[in-house]
């Protein structure tokens, strides 16, 4: 799988451990705090942190909020497959790989109020921002291994990456075939002064953020029948590729104007024919 349907890759070996302790789950409030995180023998590791608070002020009212945080770093995670016959020992194509650092903030903000047997509310709001940061940019070496030709150290490759954008041909046989390349774009040479062919790699980094609302009304309005009104909010930005800043991603997370509104009415009749 690591080379999406090329050539088999090792893997290193990993460990993990996780813990969790909370206060009594039958008191008014409630508090919970864990932590998880694991370490692969290539460098690799991941740590989580996860919180939950629940406050119940009445037997009908449950108002709880659960963020978590955790930063995880890949030594090698998949980018793409460039083929190349010049590639022989991985069969005609370049599998490129990179160094992953991502950040990770979601939390679950959630409200249940029960104002009778007939009728309630929940509503919950759902914040995820995470950011991807992709450097040393390599592909593998031999099938079947965990090694790599690291670009701009190894075999005589070169990298660059572009600061403004422009056109390129990058086989002087095919003139006519040329890319665009775009500022952030990676131009890579993957054997130098070699015979294969420099190549276009785009700048994977990423800053994912989306942000989920959903309130659902339930009336009983017969015994048996129930009419629910539903709305959805849901939005998205994808501003400061690879650059993390929680204040400023919630800010624009919260104002931005790309999102969507849903509303809905669902009605249940119980017919009984006796």
């Amino acid at each position: 799988r690591a080379t999406r349907g090329g050539p088999l890759m090792k893997t290193t070996n990993g460990y993990f451990g996780n813990v969790w302790v909370s206060t009594d789950s039958r008191q008014d409030i409630v508090i919970g705090a864990g932590m998880n995180g694991g370490r692969s023998e290539s460098g690799g590791f991941r740590v989580s942190f996860d919180q939950n608070i629940e406050w119940k002020p009445s037997s009908s009212v449950s108002v709880s909020l659960s963020p978590s945080f955790s930063r995880d770093i890949t030594i090698a995670q998949w980018v793409r497959a460039k083929n190349d016959p010049t590639a022989t020992n991985t069969y005609g194509s370049r599998y490129i790989f990179a160094r992953l650092e991502q950040q990770e903030f979601s939390s679950s903000i959630r409200v249940d109020w029960t104002f009778s047997p007939k009728l309630s509310l929940q509503a919950y709001i759902q914040p995820l921002i995470s950011v991807g940061t992709y450097t040393n940019f390599k592909e593998l070496k031999q099938p079947g291994t965990y090694t790599f030709n690291n670009y701009g150290v190894d075999n005589g490759s070169t990298i660059q990456q572009a600061d403004h954008d422009y056109q390129v041909v990058f086989d002087p046989a095919n003139p006519a075939d040329s890319t665009q390349i775009q500022a952030g774009d990676y131009i890579i040479d993957g054997d130098g002064a070699g015979p294969g062919v420099p190549f276009r790699v785009g700048n994977p980094n990423f800053n994912s953020k989306f942000l989920q609302f959903n309130a659902v009304l339930r009336w009983e309005y017969m015994p048996g029948s129930t009419m629910y009104f539903v709305w959805t909010r849901s939005g998205s930005n994808f501003n400061n590729a690879g650059n993390y800043n929680f204040g400023r991603d919630i800010g624009e997370l919260i104002s931005t104007p790309d999102h969507n509104d849903v509303f809905l009415i669902k009605i249940a009749y119980w017919w009984n024919p006796q």
